[in-house]
């Protein structure tokens, strides 16, 4: 329907416009089907607490705000946190990320779907698809300390 009203029309253009820039919904659906379920393996894999090797998103795809690549041939980058629920004492940033990078290459040891290859990083591992859009970066982190509410507000 073509219409002469100007402000409707800006509204249409911006609208085919932002259209190009969104993640479309079976990529997105099937990246986080991926880091699901490299953070349901990395569970079982480091124990029996639920919160070692949790894996989480972090940035644009945390936020909603992934966009599509501006360069031809990109991919999407997924950025990824697992987190690992040992003392930050216990061991150093090298140590942490040879952990959590042991851990990556089981799971594509495995035989997951998707058929992901590993690469790293300097402080981080990716999982790259083949024939996918997207790539997972996967950034080791220790678990915070958690803090006990003492008294009342």
């Amino acid at each position: 329907m073509l219409t002469s009203d100007p402000n409707l029309l800006l509204d249409e253009l911006l609208d085919a416009s932002i259209a190009e820039f969104d993640v479309p919904r079976d990529v997105y659906e099937r990246a986080v089907a991926r880091y699901q379920a490299l953070g349901n393996w990395l569970a079982d894999h480091w124990g029996d607490d639920p919160e070692d090797g949790l894996v989480y998103p972090q940035g644009s795809i945390r936020l909603g705000t992934m966009v599509a690549p501006i360069t031809e041939g990109a991919e999407y980058d997924v950025d990824l946190v697992c987190r690992r629920d040992i003392a930050k004492e216990s061991t150093t940033q090298q140590e942490l990320k040879a952990d959590v990078g042991g851990g990556v290459a089981a799971f594509v040891a495995s035989g997951p779907e998707g058929d992901p290859r590993q690469s790293e990083g300097k402080r981080c591992w990716t999982l790259g698809y083949p024939g996918e859009p997207f790539h997972m970066d996967i950034l080791p982190a220790f678990r915070t300390s958690r803090r006990r509410r003492t008294g009342s507000c």
